[in-house]
Order: C-alpha cells, then sequence, then structure tokens
C-alpha cells in the first residue's frame, strides 16, 4: 500500500507553466480588454521603452526618444489643466459679477444705488468692501450718500491706476487711499490689507476721476493673475449706471 509520503508531488506545483501558453494568455486577455492599455498611456510608453538588446556596436534612442516624449506629454497636460483652472476661476468670476450687476438693476433711486453698491454687493462678490473714491471735491450727489464714497486726493487715481482700468493687488503689499481734507476733518490714509481689486469708473465729461476699490481680507480673493475682462464689463455698467441716474453725459473719446 502506498502511503501518503510516498505521493508524488503536484506537477503544477513543481514545473513552471509554458512561456508561450502564458503569451497566448496575456495577448488574448489584451485582445479582450483593449482599454487596459488605451487608458494608461504611461503603462504603455514604459512597455514600449523598454531597453533593447541589439548588441555592443548598436546605439538604441528608443528609450531617450520615449522618455523625452512622455516629459513633453506632461507639460502639455498640466498646461492644459492650467488654463482649463483659468478659464473656471473666470467663468466663476463672470457669475459673481453678473448677479451683482443684476442687483444694481433693482435700485429705485440714485440713493439706493449706492447703499445696494456698498452693503449689498460685498455679500455677492465675497470681498470685506467697496469703497467709492472720488477725486477733488466731487459732486454732493455722490460723496453725501454714503460712508463708503470718500473724496480722494487729485491725483490720487492716477497713481493707483495709472493708465490701467482694472488692476488687482494681493497678499498685503500695503495700499491705501489718501482722503482729502473735508469739512471737520483733516486729509487722511486708508490702509487696504488683504487683497485688492482697483476699477477706474467713468462718470461723463467734467466728472473728476473716480475708481472703486473692492477690498477682500482674504489675500489670495485677488492677484495679477485675475481675469480682467469680467471686471472691465463691471466697471464700464457701473459707470453707465452712474452716469444715468445723475444724468451726465458719456465721456467723449477725444476727452
Amino acid at each position: 500500500m502506498t502511503s501518503p509520503g510516498d505521493r508524488p508531488a503536484r506537477t503544477e506545483a513543481t514545473e513552471p507553466k509554458d512561456t508561450a501558453t502564458i503569451d497566448d494568455a496575456v495577448r488574448t486577455y489584451l485582445r479582450a480588454n483593449p482599454a487596459l492599455l488605451r487608458d494608461d498611456p504611461v503603462l504603455l510608453s514604459e512597455l514600449l521603452s523598454s531597453p533593447r538588446d541589439q548588441g555592443p556596436d548598436v546605439v538604441d534612442l528608443q528609450s531617450y526618444v520615449m522618455r523625452t516624449l512622455r516629459a513633453e506629454l506632461a507639460d502639455m497636460k498640466e498646461e492644459v489643466e492650467h488654463q482649463e483652472a483659468a478659464i473656471t476661476a473666470e467663468r466663476a468670476e463672470a457669475l459673481k459679477l453678473q448677479d451683482a450687476l443684476l442687483t444694481l438693476l433693482d435700485a429705485r433711486d440714485f440713493e439706493d444705488l449706492l447703499s445696494i453698491l456698498c452693503n449689498r454687493l460685498p455679500v455677492i462678490l465675497k470681498v470685506r468692501s467697496i469703497i467709492i473714491g472720488l477725486e477733488g471735491q466731487g459732486p454732493t450727489d455722490l460723496a453725501d450718500f454714503q460712508v463708503n464714497v470718500q473724496i480722494v486726493e487729485p491725483g490720487e487715481v492716477g497713481r493707483l491706476l495709472d493708465t490701467d482700468d482694472v488692476r488687482f493687488v494681493g497678499r498685503d503689499i500695503g495700499v491705501s487711499l489718501g482722503f482729502a481734507p473735508r469739512a471737520g476733518h483733516r486729509a487722511s490714509k486708508l490702509a487696504l490689507n488683504g487683497s485688492l481689486a482697483l476699477l477706474r469708473i467713468d462718470l461723463g465729461d467734467g466728472a473728476p476721476a473716480c475708481l472703486v476699490a473692492l477690498n477682500a481680507k482674504d489675500p489670495d480673493r485677488f492677484s495679477p493673475d485675475s481675469p480682467r475682462e469680467p471686471y472691465a464689463f463691471f466697471a464700464a455698467c457701473l459707470g453707465q449706471m452712474i452716469r444715468q441716474w445723475l444724468a451726465v453725459p458719456h465721456r467723449s473719446a477725444a476727452g
């Protein structure tokens, strides 16, 4: 009688499978699942760039070319992702500014327009405060209505915006608005911390220079990379609304 210890070992555990059989199985699997390599380009490029032994006198540049192409592909992917993120951010800003303009259209009169601008729009635009700055003495229609409507020193708008219509300032660089002296008050400076969007507002021919400052507590809310076009459009629409309430003609191209 044969004892358990005399039984021969199982063939599957001791003998390696035929390499050709394994290759055939892999080929069959890949044909049945073509998405495996299609959806994993990194794996595919690694398989294609495996070193080949072509002899001591043959230089194989395939691995070098594949590494170069892989790096270029990664750079292109990063650039596309950056552009997609920028487009998404610009769309989000445009939607907030669109909501802000629609809210301004609800104004019943000029005083209500300023109240909405300075009190309701900071919530919509996710900023700490909105300040209107007028150079010189300015029209009392603007300066007397709201705490956030301020008379600023002559040349202040040009100092902050230069020739730009929109300027973004981030990371607490210490921008300040210089207020002109008013009855009972001396000239003063207001430091604006966090981050800032400065918008030039066209009030029409003969009107003083004007800007709107959107001051955010978050130092990253605005930066030089923030989308300019939505804010330029917002500033143009706001200027048009103010001119209509004050019945001020639009500034001519020659002016």
